[in-house]
């Protein structure tokens, strides 16, 4: 009894275990610019490591849901690459 007892725990665990880390997910929205601070548009913003991410706008904006320890991986064709980590 103990054991099945315990498999039922450990089973529930493992189907809870995603609804648990995507209640840890938050939305967050920003704008990529260059250093004249022109928007820029078709550049790739990504959770580094994963390949969730979305590319900005026309006027250099995203939104995207990541997770709270994410950082990003902002990059673009004749771009340097950049990581960030939002606060």
């Amino acid at each position: 009894m103990r054991k099945f007892r315990l498999f039922a725990v450990a089973l529930l665990y493992i189907l809870l275990l995603p609804a648990m880390s995507s209640a840890q997910e938050r939305s967050i929205a920003g704008s990529v610019t260059d250093q004249k601070g022109n928007p820029l548009s078709g550049i790739s913003v990504l959770v580094q490591g994963t390949n969730h991410g979305t590319i900005t706008d026309e006027a250099g904006k995203f939104r995207l849901a990541i997770p709270s320890n994410a950082v990003l991986l902002i990059s673009g064709s004749g771009f340097r690459s950049q990581t960030i980590r939002p606060e």
